[in-house]
């Protein structure tokens, strides 16, 4: 269905997909097809991230549809003076020859997935109890409108905005409803 909508699609490999998994970890043991490297200093941190490309082992599964790359990601560093370093492995539908086509992807799907962290972990979105899809589309869409308002008026996190509008009924009613707090 990606693919046939004139997409493609990068797909993490993790271990309970163990066939998936071994098919993958034994083909990044061979030569990349291409490497791209980034470094990066920001806010006291310090950020390798490599991306290399692989061609697709001839014994993966044929379930896999579109399969044109096997991707190994690096991310390492050093943050809040700890020391990490990860490694992803992924399948990947686009038939490139270039690594930075899929580093640059790889990087930008992180800007979701802190969306995502934010909707998780701090709203409580997937432990709220809602089970009836329409009402969980409706307080999804809402708190997404309230972390962009957020964001938008400048609040640091989510958790500070929360704090200074608990049991403030009326501020955040202005807040939503007027131009008072609303940048342009």
């Amino acid at each position: 269905m990606i693919i046939e909508s004139g997409n493609d699609y990068l797909i993490q490999v993790k271990k309970n997909q163990p066939n998936l998994w071994k098919c993958i970890e034994k083909a990044v043991e061979g030569k990349p097809i291409d490497i791209c490297h980034a470094i990066k200093w920001s806010k006291g941190r310090f950020e390798f991230r490599s991306t290399a490309l692989y061609p697709v082992p001839p014994d993966i599964d044929k379930g896999w549809t579109g399969v044109q790359r096997v991707v190994m990601g690096v991310n390492a560093g050093v943050r809040k003076g700890r020391f990490y370093h990860r490694i992803h492995l992924y399948i990947c539908s686009l038939a490139t020859d270039k690594a930075v086509h899929i580093h640059d992807g790889r990087r930008a799907h992180w800007g979701i997935e802190v969306f995502h962290y934010i909707k998780d972990v701090v709203v409580g979105e997937d432990s709220n109890g809602v089970s009836h899809r329409n009402k969980a589309v409706t307080f999804s869409i809402l708190n997404n409108i309230a972390i962009s308002l957020y964001s938008m008026n400048g609040y640091p996190s989510l958790i500070n905005a929360q704090t200074r509008f608990t049991n403030k009924i009326d501020e955040l009613w202005m807040f939503f409803t007027s131009n008072k707090y609303v940048k342009k």
